[in-house]
């Protein structure tokens, strides 16, 4: 029994009576999805949840669980796949290739390809996982086999990189079915870099995968700080420990520049408030100042050009289309 809605699955315990759930746990999740012999350590009351989404060539999972103690002996092992599996809460230790990795929040590990091992968590454990074919790291990370079982770092730049990409996909917010290819190949440079890709494919990986998600994270980050009237190139620069052409370059790479994309959310922020009726009784004035523009006669023709009306204008017709009928 699993819930599927638009293209995510997702399986939780919470669908079973109490006594049904370890069963059910162990049919699913150890048999049909990761073949794991699984072995709760809590004697009652266990809960357990994982969602996943395929992506092209690459597969998304997240969850939680109870204190457990998954296994897989070789006669279990059908696919070569890799799963990077990233600790969010908890802690939880993995070994394979007679290879020990214990794991915090925000640590990673590399497990699969084709080798048995086990994973234990003693305490409720949040994790995410991605499932990629070992071909697609072949050839880009040399000395692949050497880096099973072994723990990547939190601190790990390319694995912090990697966190608004899990982070948006957990959300589901935003994330369109044109952007999941292009997010799933970055991911994919991501895990590369990780692991230690090394020359061509390094470039590659940075080039693709290392830009589009340092230019994620700074996109968020001025998303988070419109409000502030002083932001500009500099700052934002400054805040991510950039020149300000290097920043530049970021935004070139997609056709903009850093306040062109600042001063469209911006735009985008009043008119999204113009036309919600939750602020009708603010004053357009206010609501411009609160997006952090600091001169309305600057905010006026930009306002125009992009939507090709005055506020008042855009917000008249938000109210009356929101009007109960006469």
């Amino acid at each position: 029994m699993t819930e599927v809605l638009g293209g995510v699955q997702r399986f939780s315990t919470d669908m079973f009576a109490p006594r049904e759930r370890i069963a059910a746990w162990r049919e699913f999740i150890g048999r049909a999805l990761f073949r794991l012999e699984i072995e709760p350590l809590v004697d009652d009351g266990f809960e357990a949840e994982t969602i996943s989404r395929a992506l092209p060539g690459l597969g998304f999972v997240y969850g939680s669980t109870a204190a457990v103690r998954n296994g897989r002996r070789p006669h279990m092992v059908d696919t070569d796949d890799l799963l990077i599996s990233v600790a969010q809460s908890g802690t939880a230790c993995f070994a394979t290739c007679g290879r020990e990795a214990f794991l915090a929040p925000g640590d990673a590990v590399v497990v699969g390809g084709g080798e048995a091992g086990f994973q234990e968590s003693v305490a409720p454990y949040g994790f995410v996982g991605l499932r990629l074919p070992r071909s697609a790291l072949l050839g880009a990370v040399p000395g692949l086999e050497n880096r099973l079982g072994h723990k990547i770092p939190a601190q790990t730049p390319a694995l912090r990189l990697l966190r608004p990409y899990t982070d948006a996909l957990q959300a589901g917010t935003d994330v369109t079915a044109r952007e999941l290819p292009v997010m799933a190949a970055h991911m994919r440079d991501l895990v590369a870099l990780a692991l230690g890709a090394t020359g061509d494919a390094a470039e590659l990986a940075t080039a693709r995968g290392g830009r589009a998600a340092r230019l994620r994270v700074i996109k968020a980050d001025i998303e988070a700080n419109l409000q502030q009237p002083g932001l500009s190139t500099a700052t934002v620069a400054a805040r991510h420990r950039l020149t300000e052409r290097a920043l530049q370059r970021l935004f070139e790479t997609e056709g903009t520049s850093c306040m062109a994309f600042i001063l469209e959310r911006r735009l985008a922020r009043v008119h999204r408030m113009l036309t919600d009726p939750r602020f009708a009784q603010h004053r357009t004035k206010t609501i411009v100042f609160d997006a952090g523009f600091g001169h309305l006669s600057h905010f006026w023709g930009a306002f125009r050009a992009r939507f090709g009306a005055s506020p008042s204008e855009v917000r008249a017709r938000a109210l009356q289309a929101h009007a109960p009928d006469a």
